[in-house]
């Protein structure tokens, strides 16, 4: 026979474990949506912080299997993009120049660059980004950012 102090001691873990087992089986649940939803991913699509005095980066993109669109805004002048290079964890660079046919990007209005790339679905494009621009007369200038992008699957 089993004394009556350890068997209370036993009904008091049971009682512990499924009163507070389904809060646990509730969380982990829970928490296994919002890990596949992306909830938790340190690569969720944002746009880069950027730098640049006469210009912004409103927007980029993943579009198709091997391309990335960028949309500029020129702020104070007239702006002629050159090149953009988008560095990816600081292993590999995409590097588009555009110096014999730059994007004008008029004051006030936007305009898409299209940079090519080979990665590989599901990447996470995370890095740093620098475009070399024109405004006014002031040639070579270069504004900078930071950001992430998941590649999609094709």
């Amino acid at each position: 026979m089993i004394p009556m102090k350890t068997q209370r001691k036993g009904q008091s873990a049971i009682e512990y474990l499924s009163t507070y087992g389904w809060a646990l089986l509730a969380i982990v649940v829970v928490g296994a949506v919002l890990l596949q939803m992306g909830v938790f991913d340190q690569c969720s699509t944002s746009s880069p912080m950027f730098t640049g005095q006469s210009f912004d980066l409103e927007d980029w993109a993943f579009v198709g299997e091997d391309e990335i669109t960028m949309q500029f805004v020129a702020i104070d002048n007239d702006v002629e993009i050159t090149e953009i290079e988008l560095d990816i964890d600081g292993e590999d660079s995409i590097v588009e120049d555009f110096s014999e046919d730059p994007i004008e990007v008029p004051v006030g209005e936007s305009e898409t660059a299209t940079l090519t790339h080979d990665l590989a679905s599901g990447t996470c494009a995370s890095g740093s980004l620098e475009v070399t621009f024109n405004a006014g007369e002031i040639e070579g200038q270069r504004a900078i950012g930071d950001g992430s992008l998941r590649g999609r699957a094709p």
